[in-house]
Parts: structure tokens; sequence; C-alpha cells
């Protein structure tokens, strides 16, 4: 299988109760954890992260993310 880099950055303001929980919860339900680990996304919510081929789960993953941080701004670029 072929696999890209994608590069994620993220700004939001706000704090996060309880994210670990939140998070791993919402990934496993919604079949993303794979992509989208929980310390790669604690790592993109400190500026920025690459993550692999992401291109199929990504729009799930930026909802969750609102749900459970809130509003941000995200920049992605999917690598080729």
């Amino acid at each position: 299988m072929y696999r890209t880099e994608d590069h994620y950055s993220i700004e939001f303001s706000g704090d996060i109760n309880n994210f670990d929980e939140l998070y791993r919860n919402s990934s496993e339900s919604n079949d993303f954890d794979y992509e989208f680990p929980l310390d790669k996304v604690k790592e993109l919510l400190d500026g920025d992260a690459i993550f692999h081929s992401t291109y199929n789960v990504y729009k799930k993953f930026l909802f969750v993310l609102y749900k459970i941080i809130g509003a941000y701004k995200i920049g992605i670029t999917f690598g080729p």
C-alpha cells in the first residue's frame, strides 16, 4: 500500500478537559485511531504534526476534533 505524509497545522484557543479520554473513545468508535493516533494528535495540538495516509478519514477526524476542542483553524497539505 502506498503511504503519504500529510502535514497538519492547527491554531485554537481554550482549555481542553479530559482530552485523552474523549479523543480515545471517539477515534476508536469512528475508526480513525490508526491514521490519527493519540500521541500524534497531542503533538498536533502543540502546533503541527505529520500523519500518514489520512485522505480517506480526515473529514471524520476534523469533525470529532471540533466536537472536543471547539473552533479551530487548520492547515492541511496532503503528500503526493
